[in-house]
Order: C-alpha cells, then structure tokens, then sequence
C-alpha cells in the first residue's frame, strides 16, 4: 500500500531509532509464511487504544504490529524485510513531524502530517 515514516515518542522507541520505517499493507493481503510470531500489547499510544507487537520469539527482532483503532492494516518494519525487499524501500507518507529529529534531512515524500493523531484527521494517523 504505502512506505511510511513515523517520527513519534513510541516508534522511536521501537525501532531504536530517530524514527520508524515501515509499509503498510492491507490485513488481506498480508500473511505469516513461517513460525509463530510472538506478541505483547503496547498501551503507551497517542491515540490510547493498543498497538500489538509481534516479533521473533528467537532474536527478539520485530516484525509488525496492528493497531487496534483500524485493525484493517498491518505495519510490516521495514529492517524485517529481505535484503532484497529492504533496497528496494521507498517512503511516500511521513507523519509526527513535530517530533522530528532536527538532525534528520527534509525528506521529499508526497503527503506529510505534523500533528498528532489526537489533534488531526487523516488516512494515515498511527
């Protein structure tokens, strides 16, 4: 569907970074090809409804999460890609930029979201 970057409190916690990358696919076209993910509910979101986690139960390494106010989509982390899928990457939705690193570039993406979820409306709020 679409590649995103998310520069929110609870992403950059996540991903160990100054911000998350991730696609967002369609819940119906996504599956799990191998093993068991295992799982945990994240409850410190801005919209305050949970997130759930899925990772590797072995490494530890996260895979994607859903999120329980449009639990349509799945948010596949774009580091758990195949090197072949993960050069291939390509943002086009960057949202939380109120909590964008100052050190980090102007990225050229086509839609882009400052706000907060809890003060905007919009297709993409995670």
């Amino acid at each position: 569907m679409f590649g995103l970057i998310c520069h929110c409190s609870n992403c950059k916690k996540l991903s160990g970074s100054q911000m998350m990358c991730a696609s967002v696919y369609s819940k119906s076209h996504f599956t799990v090809n191998k093993g068991e993910p295992a799982q945990y509910a994240d409850t410190q979101t801005d919209s305050g409804k949970p997130a759930t986690r899925y990772f590797c139960p072995k490494c530890g390494s996260q895979l994607y999460c859903t999120m329980a106010f449009n639990e349509k989509l799945v948010i596949v982390f774009s580091g758990s890609l195949d090197e072949e899928f993960s050069r291939k990457w390509k943002p086009n939705k960057e949202q939380y930029l109120c909590r964008k690193t100052d050190s980090l570039p102007d990225f050229r993406i086509v839609e882009k979201a400052g706000l907060p979820m809890k003060h905007r409306k919009g297709p993409f709020g995670f």
